[in-house]
Order: C-alpha cells, then sequence, then structure tokens
C-alpha cells in the first residue's frame, strides 16, 4: 500500500514540460505531451507510419514494445477519458486533470505489471520471506529517482528495469534443462524492445548466459 500511496500522492504536482513548450519553438510540452501523442499516434495511423510521422514533434523514438503498449493505452484513453485525449493533430497539448490522471494511473498499472512482481521474486530470493526481504522489497519500490522519473514525470523506466530484474533472477537459477534461460532470454529481449537503456544491461546478460552455455557442454 506504501508505494502506490507515494505514487498517488504525486498526483497534484505538475510534470516536465507542463503548460509550455520546454524550451523549444515546435514541440509542446515534455515527456507527458511525447506519452500522449505516441498514443494518438499509433492509434490512429497505419504501422508503417509509426516511425515516419512528422518526427519534428516528439517522433516515436522508442522500440517496438512501447510503440504497441501507446496503442493500446491510446485505445483505453479514448474510451475512459475520451476521443479528444488523442484526437491526431487537434489534441496537441492536450492537459486535461481527468486525462493526466488517467496517464498517472497508466504508470502505477505498468508498476504493478512488470516492476513490482520481479522486484518482489529477488527480494524474497535475496532477503528470505522474512522482514528482511520486506525491507528490500521496500527500498526498491519507493526508490526516490524512480519514483519521480516514472511516476511524476512518465517516463515507464520501470517497465524495462523489472523486465531486465525478472531476466537476471531466472537467468541465475539452477536449471538443468535450461528453461529458466529461455525465460530469461525471452525477459530482457522484451525489456529491450521496450527501451534502448537496456542496452547497458546487455553486455552481463550476454556474457553471463553465454558462460552458462560453455558450462553445460563441458559438463555433458
Amino acid at each position: 500500500v506504501l508505494p502506490l500511496l507515494l505514487r498517488a500522492l504525486l498526483s497534484p504536482f505538475p510534470h516536465s514540460g507542463q503548460s509550455g513548450y520546454h524550451g523549444s519553438s515546435t514541440a509542446y510540452g515534455g515527456d507527458f505531451e511525447a506519452q500522449r501523442h505516441w498514443m494518438e499516434m499509433t492509434l490512429h495511423l497505419p504501422l508503417s507510419q509509426w516511425y515516419k510521422y512528422d518526427v519534428t514533434y516528439w517522433g516515436l523514438d522508442y522500440p517496438p514494445f512501447i510503440a504497441y503498449a501507446s496503442y493500446g493505452m491510446g485505445w483505453l484513453s479514448q474510451k475512459i477519458v475520451g476521443i479528444e485525449s488523442v484526437a491526431l493533430l487537434s489534441s496537441r497539448g492536450f492537459e486535461d486533470e481527468n486525462h493526466k490522471s488517467f496517464m498517472r494511473a497508466t504508470v502505477i498499472a505498468w508498476d504493478l505489471i512488470a516492476y513490482f512482481p520481479f522486484v518482489y521474486l529477488l527480494s524474497k530470493r535475496l532477503g528470505g520471506p522474512g522482514s528482511k526481504g520486506i525491507a528490500i522489497f521496500l527500498t526498491a519500490v519507493v526508490q526516490p529517482a524512480l519514483v519521480l522519473v516514472d511516476n511524476g514525470h512518465f517516463q515507464y523506466n520501470q517497465v524495462c528495469l523489472g523486465l531486465s530484474l525478472g531476466a537476471c533472477h531466472f537467468m541465475t537459477l539452477s536449471d538443468t534443462i535450461g528453461v529458466s534461460d529461455v525465460i530469461a532470454s525471452v525477459l530482457f529481449c522484451l525489456a529491450l524492445n521496450w527501451k534502448q537503456m537496456g542496452l547497458y544491461y546487455a553486455p552481463a546478460v550476454f556474457s553471463y548466459l553465454l558462460g552458462k552455455c560453455f558450462h553445460r557442454s563441458e559438463n555433458w
């Protein structure tokens, strides 16, 4: 409850680029407007135009997984908030309070889907089911930088981070037939396809999995 309450308390505060051009003469707003624009763009344009449409105005510059997620969130936004929240062209700079609440709810939803579960798995594994494990979990999920950037400014970094943590959890399990390594590979590929920042962890993940391959071949 505490991590969710902390995130909810950020709702009344402003976000990056709110009510202005954020130093740019062409692109209104900041991260909120970028995410909102990607939602409307993926919702209304054919797939072939997602990475080509008006790149001077918050052009889509993240991998495909987040693009498809934007499509899903855009579809929900038009159903819950209204079509005006994702009306291509006419909604640029749209900062309705209902839509802001919806957007903040999507960040929390992604926390629950892709970040909290994998943090819990690792916390329980490292600290056990008792107070130590709970302390590790709470420390990770209330980490100020992540909460402020993601929940305060609509970055959705926690999805990439959570999937990467999940990959680390599964690839370090003892598994003679390699199922856990396959799960880890899938999770890390999803992380890379959410945000390019997953590349920071790629050398370690690649080296570890490659090392396990050689270790298994020696045992055989």
